[in-house]
């Protein structure tokens, strides 16, 4: 008497979506969640860079930046010829 192979378990389901017209998802992927509702003009208002905010990075570059390169902002740019 031969032995006969196991029997094939039941095929593993794919990773279903929780709603019909959703995407799959791979095992190791969360859904992000619903998109955010944001018109142009909102995009454009928090993409506005104001002088406190420059004055803000100013401060932090100069308290975060490696020793060597804290002067980077205030560089000039010589002109070619000029040395």
């Amino acid at each position: 008497m031969t032995k006969q192979p196991p029997k094939p378990s039941q095929p593993k389901q794919p990773n279903q979506p929780k709603q019909p017209g959703q995407p799959k998802l791979p095992k190791n992927k969360k859904s992000l969640g619903p998109a955010l509702d944001w018109t142009d003009e909102d995009l454009d208002q928090m993409a506005e860079i104001t002088p406190a905010d420059l004055k803000a990075a100013e401060a932090l570059w100069k308290n975060e930046a490696p020793p060597k390169f804290k002067q980077l902002l205030q560089a000039q740019v010589e002109e070619e010829g000029k040395k």
